[in-house]
């Protein structure tokens, strides 16, 4: 049985601020399934409500070093949940007033010195925690920045601890954009530099942060990466995501029941958003962080276009839009809606209507810039909204073009970024509305994006490098 510690700056359903979190939460279930031993580790930020999770405190409390201080640490212990109200694998959260306590998010925006401070101090907690517990780790698996501090760090600790002397480090990357620069150092740099495998969210996404295009400075430390940056899919929890128990739509369907829950559904959604409840006009939504990485500065200008009834380029469609991100996209985006019928914008996120969203829209809509993998494509096919993205990263690994798989395809890909091809690629999907689309939703419910597939790959990965011995 390998024995992995998982160690991330946020999970879910604990801490959720992006897909590192679904990533963190999910990934270790599947593993645990498939026969690893599996301990996820988590700072305990002052928001975290031990109580509501189960957890429960340490007598005691630790002391670790850090930068010529000792600092207190406690304990909390409980569990990741694994689905019918069943307890998941162990998970410990790591308590300390200085660092953890006073934040009231997860990546507060005070100066980013001491947010990578706080990383570098979890990693520390880290080590002493398993020290603590007496957990002799196989691998330790490291998410991102944050606790690329802890891949660094382990190889001295091989050196001066026999409990870490066969560790390996994994290292994945969610996002390559971030990259932990504190004045001249560059602590994801560091993390690869140490890493006994470095991988990434997707087989595309791979490829692309190899690239000078899309390395963001660090594709030729990527290039040299002894065994190559492995791609590896992310998936999704299907009992979660699941529109035929989901309990926030008017009416749960499956594939059998497809036409009638998805046309409830829609004109559920329609009436939520005092849009006209005409099931002839296909409803585009999108989900997202209003950022520039997720595409907003060219849905801006397609919708200036489709969106208009005074646009020669009129589409008669709907339009909702549900999320929060910078405060330029957002007003614009609300500006818009005030002048534009059949345009809705919610800012913020909720999660009972985010699903409403996907089981009452025709199309999902995800124009970004670059997608390590993207989870918002996989709920929505799994909800029966064929997607509609530009072909990067992830979504490139997962959605199929019905224009060159017209038996398989499951959405509208396309390639160049910029408004013109986004709007020929909406265009594009309207046409197909409602026939093939119904095909192309059938399509995407029936793919597999579980994380068993991928639990595998990490299986196999651990113990590939479990498998080296001493290092």
């Amino acid at each position: 049985m390998t024995r992995v510690v998982f160690a991330a700056a946020e999970a879910a359903p604990f801490v959720k601020v992006g897909g590192l979190a679904d990533v963190a939460g999910s990934l270790p279930p599947a593993l645990a399934r498939l026969g690893a031993s599996v301990l996820l580790i988590l700072p305990k930020y002052g928001f975290m409500d031990p109580s509501a999770h189960g957890f429960e405190p340490s007598s005691e409390p630790l002391m670790v070093s850090f930068d010529g201080q000792a600092y207190p640490v406690r304990l909390w212990r409980g569990h990741l949940p694994n689905g019918a109200g069943q307890a998941g694998p162990p998970a410990l959260w790591i308590e300390n007033d200085t660092f953890f306590t006073p934040c009231q998010q997860a990546y507060p925006a005070e100066h980013p010195t001491f947010s990578i401070g706080r990383y570098l101090f979890f990693s520390e907690c880290v080590f002493a925690a398993l020290r603590h517990l007496d957990f002799r780790a196989d691998i330790l698996h490291a998410h991102d920045w944050h606790l690329a501090p802890a891949i660094d760090r382990l190889a001295a600790k091989r050196r001066q601890i026999h409990l870490f002397q066969q560790t390996g480090a994994v290292l994945t990357i969610h996002n390559l954009a971030y990259q932990g620069q504190w004045g001249d150092e560059n602590w994801l740099a560091r993390g690869i530099r140490f890493a006994d495998a470095v991988t990434t969210v997707s087989p595309t996404y791979a490829w692309e942060i190899q690239t000078p295009e899309g390395g963001y400075g660090l594709d030729g430390l990527l290039r040299a990466t002894p065994g190559g940056v492995r791609g590896i899919l992310n998936g999704i929890d299907p009992a979660l995501f699941d529109p035929a128990t989901d309990p926030h739509l008017s009416a749960p369907y499956d594939a059998t029941g497809f036409d009638a829950g998805k046309a409830a559904c829609k004109r559920f959604l329609q009436e939520r958003f005092d849009l006209a409840v005409d099931a002839s006009r296909p409803v585009f939504a999108m989900i997202s962080r209003l950022v520039e990485q997720k595409g907003l500065d060219i849905l801006l200008p397609a919708l200036a276009r489709l969106a208009d009834p005074q646009s020669s380029e009129y589409l008669n469609a709907q339009w909702v839009i549900l999320g929060s991100g910078e405060p330029a996209y957002e007003e614009a985006l609300e500006a818009m809606a005030q002048r534009l019928p059949d345009l809705r914008i919610c800012r913020g996120y909720q999660a009972a209507l985010s699903q409403q969203i996907y089981a009452g829209c025709d199309f999902f809509v995800m124009p970004s810039r670059f997608e390590p993998c993207g989870l918002s494509q996989l709920i929505a096919m799994r909800y029966g909204a064929p997607p509609v993205v530009r072909a990067t990263g992830g979504l490139a690994d997962t959605v199929t073009d019905i224009r060159d798989e017209p038996k398989t395809g499951v959405g509208v890909r396309f390639g160049d970024y910029n408004a013109d091809a986004l709007v020929d690629a909406l265009k594009t999907a309207a046409a197909l509305y409602p026939d093939p689309w119904r095909r192309m939703a059938l399509n995407g419910m029936a793919r597999d994006f579980s994380w068993t597939q991928s639990a595998r790959a990490y299986c196999d990965l651990y113990e590939e490098l479990a498998s080296r011995g001493e290092r």
